[in-house]
């Protein structure tokens, strides 16, 4: 008999399971007495780790608070059948009022609707649920934190190092699919970059054939989101495939890094280079004696297990039992929760729950204003899950471990601390050094053109009006589009450039310009090159890359012959401003002369004496004169005499050119006169530049002639059909290389883009592509195939372009008009001096009218100068162009020159 209550006994300490006293420890009576169940596999590490974790935090609330909590946990071997069936017997044998432990989506899905109609709340231990669980299932409620914020932390990575293009490695399991991947996607593509390829795996997955074929594409930006388990197998994988290797970046999350203590050397070491986001929390007395708990209490009851580091997952956990328990203190402070449970009518079968808790409505309501700090930082529950984390470690995995190399914080970026004098930047250099799978300090580009994929298809416009840059030429016989011209030597010349081999398959396109462009973004073709204009509205479909011509639209017109009326050619050679100056010239010389000569000749007129000295100044150009007997003449006169050589031996040059060589002039100078006349004008059949010819420059489309090659626009010009055309300057370059001795520009030059290759939006080859554009510049290899392609036609005329500007004029000898007015002052001076009776009034005002032109000398030279520099840049501008950095340099290092010497002679007077 004495066996019965030993037994009676044992059977109700295991009833009672840790509730037999009701008591606290200062034998006070228990507030309320309540159980929380947990479902945990026991065999695992995490499995451990919760237990320990919320026996811990049951210890200490029950120490702080006069309440009476107990564990009932039950190990479910990792089999999710396991887990519901585990969960009906907490509920229906236990009463438990809440169940923690649901840590994969698996498990979650079995039990989820257990506990839903059994009314008990739920602790789910997976990073997220799917949007629609909190609906479905409002009992169920999630430990782990938000990854709203740590997405966006992986996108400030992408953002940071501008990579353009990313692939996603994600599990596939129901939540991340449905749920986070979406959201994951919208992150990145804030960064400006694309996801290029979505890779689901499992671990049923193959990683050797999914890696291989993830290899094959471009992007070398790999963004992992899975499980520790399955990351491991992944990186060992990639490491034997040689993709943890120079070139390649990996990001990982918190599910990853937040368990990376667990793992052993040997992972480690296939994990190398990749940078891992790990929850942020701030360190606390109180977070340390914790860890410290877990430590010794793990290696109590473990002792052949590896030593445990206390985790995210712990953390978490032992707060969450704290809210339960504040909030069943705040739902029903008095009493036994066990009671609250009532039997209700099972029409489904037996598998489903007997009983209801009655009280779970409230305790979920209480459980939902939690408001306090914990563990693992604020502990607020907002739909369904707990608020995310403001701030994360990023970490980089390196040697035998990994090294805390700075932090992220939402709204404010990357900082090396967290102190309240930290600085923040939006980019990761203010981290410093990271060290990239390879053991390279520079971060990697983020691709690679594709191993083992098809060449990029390459769309060319094969009806371009100037086949001298895209041509294309099908070859019957062997069935096949040869493809050359300018445009594509330059492209050639441009990969040779490039860091990389890139293939590529040039295709011929016989639609419209436009409808080339819009092929790009269909995906039809990869890239497309050409003679395309580089447009606004083109711009909003494709990215151009770097001009690779000249820009500007300019205007293309006859020429006509010069000069037609010969009878009055002789006067051309000068322009009529230096026919006046000549002949003032020769007036103030003569008088001069005069006024030195008239005493010798005082039986003369006054009239005769000037006469005669008009005529000695002008005889002596030409033959010997009458004979001066100053010396002071005779200096005047020689100097006179090489003006005079200077003068007449230009003339003559420039008039034989003129009777010599014919001149030519453009037939049309101002396009506002052509659009007032309603004449017609050219321009390319199938190409934009008809929208700006009409939408900017205001011809109507009745007056805008097409054409498709360069032999029509020739014949529509010698019919008259058109008086101009519209050309970009690289084609106006073409067209004027061939027919140099019939067509010329005229008018301004409207500024427009030039001529470039295009790729989608975000296309990683861009930036590359115009980089070569510049090296091919800079090479000179540019103007070779320019000069080759210009050079061929071997166009030359023996006639010239005739214009005001060739016509000679006073500021091509302004140098010698200066030294002859200065010898006529300066003997002028010396004549008056030597003749000066200092008390004639006459004298005197001589002597001082000399004096005050040698200081007003200065302010002539000035004028002078702004005179050349209004009338090269009225030239420049009548003529259509602008002025060339040569040009300008010329025009004011003259003007300074000019300025500097009136200085100088105004310094000596």
């Amino acid at each position: 008999m004495t066996g019965v209550p030993v037994l009676l006994a044992v059977l109700l300490f295991s009833s009672c399971e840790g509730l037999m006293v009701a008591r606290d420890a200062d034998g006070q009576s228990a507030r309320f007495v309540g159980r929380i169940g947990a479902i945990i596999d026991l065999s695992s590490p995490d499995g451990s780790l919760q237990k320990l974790a919320m026996e811990l935090a049951l210890e200490d609330y029950t120490r702080s608070n006069a309440n009476v909590l107990s564990l009932h946990v039950r190990d479910f071997k990792g089999i999710p059948t396991q887990a519901a069936h585990q969960a009906r017997r907490l509920i229906n044998d236990q009463r438990v009022q809440s169940i923690f432990g649901l840590q994969t989506w698996m498990e979650i899905a079995a039990v989820a609707d257990i506990g839903n109609k059994a009314q008990v709340p739920m602790f789910s231990l997976y990073n997220a649920n799917p949007s629609w669980a909190t609906g479905r299932w409002p009992f169920l409620l999630r430990a782990a934190r938000s990854q709203t914020t740590q997405l966006k932390a992986i996108s400030a990575i992408i953002s940071s190092w501008q990579w353009r293009r990313v692939a996603i490695i994600y599990e596939d399991t129901e939540y991340i699919g449905s749920s986070t991947l979406p959201k994951l996607i919208e992150a990145i593509r804030e960064a400006n970059s694309d996801v290029e390829y979505q890779l689901g795996i499992s671990p049923f997955s193959s990683m050797s054939v999914e890696l291989e074929m993830l290899n094959s594409r471009q992007s070398r930006v790999f963004v992992v989101y899975t499980s520790l388990p399955l990351a491991v197998r992944l990186f060992a994988e990639a490491q034997r495939k040689g993709m943890m290797e120079k070139g390649y970046a990996w990001i990982t999350t918190d599910l990853v890094c937040d368990t990376l203590d667990s793992v052993n050397s040997s992972v480690i070491r296939s994990m190398q280079g990749i940078l891992c986001l790990k929850n942020y929390f701030p360190h606390t007395d109180k977070l340390a004696h914790f860890s410290a708990r877990l430590q010794r209490r793990f290696k109590h009851e473990y002792p052949e297990e590896t030593p445990l580091h206390s985790s995210v997952l712990g953390l978490q956990i032992y707060d969450a039992v704290w809210a339960v328990a504040e909030a069943m203190d705040r739902t029903e402070p008095k009493g036994d929760y066990s009671s609250y449970f009532q039997e209700e009518r099972n029409d489904s079968g037996e598998n489903e729950p007997t009983l209801v808790f009655s009280k779970g409505h409230q305790l979920l309501g209480s459980l939902l204003t939690a408001d306090f700090s914990g563990l693992s930082g604020k502990v607020k529950f907002s739909g369904g899950m707990l608020a995310p984390s403001q701030s994360f470690e990023v970490i980089n995995i390196v040697g035998r471990s990994y090294r805390e190399i700075g932090y992220w914080t939402d709204d404010l970026g990357f900082s090396k601390d967290l102190s309240s004098g930290s600085n923040y930047s939006s980019s990761m250099s203010i981290l410093g050094d990271i060290f990239w799978p390879g053991g390279f300090s520079v971060a990697p580009r983020g691709w690679a053109p594709s191993v083992g994929k098809m060449p990029l298809r390459i769309g060319v416009s094969a009806i371009s009006a100037f086949p001298e840059y895209v041509r294309a030429d099908h070859n019957s016989k062997r069935n096949k589009t040869v493809i050359s011209g300018f445009s594509i030597d330059i492209f050639k010349e441009v990969v040779e450039y490039l860091p990389y081999s890139l293939t590529y398959d040039l295709v011929a396109y016989y639609g419209s310009y436009d409808s080339l462009v819009e092929r790009v973004p269909m995906k039809i073709f990869d890239a497309v090159v050409g003679d395309i204009a580089i447009l606004s509205y083109r711009c909003e479909l494709v990215q151009f890359t770097q001009p690779y011509t000249q820009s500007g639209y300019v205007m293309v017109v006859p020429l006509r012959p010069g000069n037609p009326n010969k009878a009055w050619i002789f006067v051309k050679p000068f322009s009529s401003s230096l026919w006046i100056s000549i002949a003032g010239l020769l007036l103030v010389n003569s008088l001069v002369v005069w006024l030195i000569e008239r005493g010798r000749e005082r039986d003369q007129g006054r009239s005769r004496q000037l006469s005669v000295s008009i005529w000695l100044s002008f005889a002596s150009l030409f033959v010997h004169g009458e004979n001066v007997h100053s010396n002071l003449s005779r200096v005047i006169v020689v100097v006179w005499l090489f003006v005079g050589l200077v003068l007449t031996s230009n003339y003559t040059a420039s008039l034989s050119s003129m009777l010599t060589v014919q001149r030519l002039e453009p037939s049309v100078t101002d396009i506002n006169l052509l659009k007032g006349s309603g004449a017609a004008i050219g321009c390319n059949r199938g190409g934009s530049i008809i929208n700006f010819i009409e939408q900017h420059l205001g011809f109507p489309m009745s007056s805008i002639r097409q054409f498709a090659t360069m032999d029509e626009y020739v014949q529509a010009f010698r019919s008259g059909e058109i008086k101009a055309a519209i050309f970009a300057m690289g084609h106006a370059k073409m067209f004027l290389a061939k027919y140099c001795k019939e067509f010329t520009t005229a008018g301004p030059t409207y500024h427009a883009g030039g001529f470039g290759f295009i790729f989608p939006k975000g296309s990683p080859l861009l930036p590359d592509v115009s980089e070569a554009i510049l090296k091919v510049f800079e090479s000179g290899k540019m103007k070779q195939l320019e000069d080759g392609v210009v050079s061929s036609y071997n166009c030359s005329s023996s006639s010239t372009l005739g214009s005001e500007n060739d016509r000679l004029g006073p500021d091509n000898f302004w140098g010698l008009f200066v030294v002859m007015e200065m010898t006529c002052v300066v003997v002028l001076l010396l004549y008056s001096y030597s003749q000066a009776d200092w008390g004639n009034r006459a004298s005197l005002m001589l002597i001082s009218a000399s004096l005050k032109w040698l200081r007003e000398a200065p302010l002539r030279l000035y004028i002078a100068a702004a005179s050349r520099r209004w009338r090269v840049r009225s030239v420049s501008k009548a003529a259509g162009g602008t002025m060339t950095a040569e040009d300008a340099t010329d025009l004011e290092m003259s003007t300074s020159q000019m300025i500097t010497e009136g200085l100088i002679i105004q310094k000596f007077t």
